[in-house]
């Protein structure tokens, strides 16, 4: 009961810390609801992109369920790009100069919670017990990174002191988690503070 106590201060801090440092660009889904209209225009003397015009809906953020007017350009000789569609689920942001909305993905969501929803199954039903303590290690971890390390590194946080606090609170989770207290691999740590707080009864300290 202790450990998930201190398990869900540690997540509570984390989350509240991404908050506090999250940059300004906010991300918003919205969903295709008509191509207007799509053109060539010559961006450069040798290369001609698509414009298209398209009506979007945002499902979320100021704007949920208004219809706004949005321009896209991509290369339809590029593996990489493609157009719109009616009907797709798209991620757009909107420009903090003109205020207008800019394409930045299609929206993937149902595609990666179900690969995520099948490795965890196949993780709990292999491992059991360890697995699904592994997967919370592993949600940890992600969580860390996410809310904690990159937001803080944008924020200016010198590197090696943000790697090392987050190597240390990722490293102290997941032993936590995926040991036992009477533990074998408790053993090591347990001689290596012992050693620092008397270095006069280790052998290391007698052998210089």
């Amino acid at each position: 009961m202790i450990v998930l106590k201190r398990f869900s201060l540690i997540l509570v801090m984390i989350c509240l810390a991404g908050t506090v440092f999250a940059g300004e660009t906010r991300y918003i889904r919205a969903r295709v609801m008509e191509i207007m209209n799509e053109e060539a225009v010559t961006s450069l003397p040798e290369e001609t992109v698509l414009r298209q015009t398209a009506l979007i809906r945002p499902v979320e953020g100021p704007d949920h369920g208004k219809v706004i007017t949005m321009t896209l350009d991509y290369s339809p000789d590029s593996p990489l790009e493609r157009g719109l569609a009616k009907g797709n689920r798209i991620i757009v942001y909107q420009d903090g100069d003109s205020g207008e909305y800019v394409f930045y993905s299609f929206d993937r969501t149902w595609g990666i919670i179900t690969i995520i929803l099948l490795f965890c199954i196949a993780t709990v039903l292999i491992g059991k017990g360890k697995g699904l303590r592994a997967l919370i290690s592993l949600g940890v971890t992600l969580l860390v990174i996410l809310k904690l390390f990159i937001p803080l590194l944008l924020a200016g946080v010198p590197i090696v002191i943000l790697t090392f606090f987050t190597c240390a609170v990722v490293t102290v989770v997941t032993l936590v988690l995926s040991t036992d207290s009477g533990s074998r691999h408790w053993l090591p740590s347990r001689g290596s503070w012992a050693d620092w707080q008397h270095p006069e009864s280790s052998p290391f300290f007698f052998s210089r």
